[in-house]
């Protein structure tokens, strides 16, 4: 239902891979790329609630694998997630536990 391409237009730094990795980290999300990462699910998630009878599934690239993503809100009636993870994560509450671990012992449907 809803699709983005994006192709940057805008010049490139030419600051060090370390300059620009700094400047990235204390910069809010509004004013970095990654921003569209988050117009997806919410999309997403505005089309769920108005669909109810309707299964509605988010699909990003490995570039989405970003906390912002993780922490937006579900919504009441919830949008599944299709991310190509670029990180292995640890499972909240589950002490050396990762997200590959649960996914290999989760059955196959």
């Amino acid at each position: 239902m809803w699709a983005e391409e994006w192709n940057r237009t805008d010049g490139v730094s030419h600051e060090s891979a370390a300059t620009k990795s700094r400047d990235r980290k204390h910069q809010p999300i509004e004013e970095k790329e990654s921003l569209r990462w988050l117009t997806g699910p919410r999309k997403a998630r505005a089309a769920a609630q108005e669909l109810p009878d309707t299964r509605c599934i988010c699909v990003s690239d490995s570039e989405s694998d970003i906390y912002e993503v993780f922490a937006e809100p579900r919504g009441e009636l919830p949008v599944d997630w299709l991310i190509r993870a670029c990180q292995d994560r640890a499972l909240h509450g589950e002490e050396g536990k990762l997200v590959s671990d649960q996914l290999m012992a989760t059955p196959v449907l």
